[in-house]
């Protein structure tokens, strides 16, 4: 079942709130755009899944962006991702094409976590940073929040094959074309109790409710949902914001790159898109900066 979709809501009767995801085509789109080998790949659609998880939590606004940058020991170096509220997910790593012998955290080993947390509307920005273990990426997110932010949560990511033959995905062979991630946020909300935490993880194991969620990304009916909505893959790059990185690099060292290369060329590290500037972009660039 190909779909991008998730909820959020609160179960009755049980002090916790839930966001539950299953992203195909927008982890995907990521993946193909970087030509990434499978470690990789799982390791940003995870880290891609984990900003929207966190970005859409238990939040009355609904222009919050949340960005996490991994700074890793392992193999993959540093994988960066940025989820929305609304469903917007995009991530990057420089280690597209590599390969390792064990566990899929070992990829990333230990190192440290720098999470941020942007509002449209407020221009605001948080920034926080924590040293992370060589766990899962979801351990990882349950960790941060534990220590920045003192409350009880279960994080749960992973990958799914839509046609819910999942085996082995890392190490093993797998085709990327019937991949995706999946992803889960229970959180305690104020007041919550023990108690409350005893029977979330009853209801979650007596119930099986993330089962087809494992196996084949579909969202389970869980009783309280508030909200639903897509998954997506975006990018905020644009031909004026690389402009504007031109008019701040100067005319000079722009002049140099022209006359070096015959060109400028800037690539998104995102979304892979290339802009080219010769010299009569940097003439209408500039003129129009000095008006």
């Amino acid at each position: 079942m190909k779909t991008d979709s998730y909820i959020r809501g609160v179960l009755p009767d049980i002090a916790y709130r839930y966001v539950i995801a299953t992203a195909f085509s927008s982890v995907q789109e990521i993946w193909t755009r970087h030509e990434m080998d499978v470690g990789p790949a799982l390791l940003i659609g995870e880290a891609a899944v984990a900003s929207f998880l966190l970005a859409a939590r238990g939040t009355k606004e609904d222009d919050q962006t949340v960005g996490l940058h991994f700074e890793c020991e392992g193999p993959v170096r540093r994988l960066m991702s940025f989820g929305r509220f609304d469903g917007g997910m995009r991530g990057y790593t420089p280690e597209a094409r590599s390969d390792w012998p064990g566990s899929l955290m070992d990829g990333k080993g230990s190192g440290t976590l720098n999470v941020s947390l942007f509002r449209q509307q407020s221009r605001k920005v948080y920034a926080s940073s924590v040293e992370f273990r060589n766990q899962s990426i979801a351990r990882n997110v349950e960790e941060f929040l534990g220590k920045s932010e003192q409350v009880q949560v279960f994080v749960e990511l992973g990958p799914f094959a839509d046609d819910g033959t999942r085996t082995s995905f890392f190490p093993g062979p797998i085709s990327l074309q019937h991949a995706g991630i999946y992803g889960s946020l229970f959180e305690a909300m104020p007041g919550a109790t023990a108690d409350d935490t005893d029977r979330l993880l009853d209801f979650l194991k007596e119930h099986s409710v993330l089962d087809l969620l494992r196996r084949q990304g579909i969202l389970p009916e869980l009783p309280g949902t508030l909200a639903e909505g897509r998954l997506f893959h975006y990018c905020d790059c644009s031909k004026e914001k690389v402009e504007r990185l031109i008019i701040g690099m100067g005319r000079e060292e722009a002049d140099a790159l022209i006359a070096e290369r015959g060109k400028i060329e800037i690539t998104c590290e995102f979304c892979c898109e290339k802009y080219l500037f010769g010299d009569s972009d940097l003439e209408r660039i500039f003129v129009e900066e000095s008006v």
